[in-house]
């Protein structure tokens, strides 16, 4: 019993070891193509696997990586995604990111328009007194609503 303990503990070492030796250690820094200043927030993952890492305000990431060759995907925002293939003798990657024009969903624009009238608004307006929802006790104000508003 205690021989198969020995064994099994031995097997699950050596097992542990080699599944560490399999591990790498990539670092890195995102810029800019056009002005080489380094991204912040940039997403950066490996390929095929769950491992990501997010780049600092200096551009600089860093992540443990599987042993070989393997290739980064490399995103930021209102910039082109792309793709870096890093060898497995190579610890250091550098990614230049082009600026995506066409994408233009990363851009809100909100607003809010201030002294419309209400015949120039979009949308359907209606005004419920204080004395309309007193008339009657209800349990909640949808129900003191009932009634008083078109369409409701």
């Amino acid at each position: 019993m205690v021989q198969r303990l020995l064994l099994v503990s031995l097997a699950l070492s050596f097992a542990a070891g080699i599944a560490a030796a399999q591990q790498r250690s990539i670092t890195g820094k995102v810029v800019s193509a056009t002005t080489s200043e380094p991204v912040a927030g940039a997403t950066v993952s490996v390929i095929g696997t769950p491992i990501s890492a997010i780049s600092n305000d200096r551009g600089e990431f860093s992540l443990a990586g599987p042993g070989g060759t393997v290739t980064l995907s490399v995103r930021g925002r209102q910039l082109q995604a792309s793709s870096s293939h890093c060898a497995g003798d190579q610890a250091r990657v550098s990614v230049s990111l082009e600026p995506d024009v066409f994408n233009l969903e990363a851009v809100v624009v909100t607003g809010q328009a201030t002294g419309v009238e209400q015949r120039n608004l979009a949308n359907a307006v209606t005004t419920v007194t204080s004395e309309q929802l007193d008339r009657a006790p209800t349990q909640t104000i949808e129900s003191a609503l009932q009634g008083k508003i078109p369409g409701r």
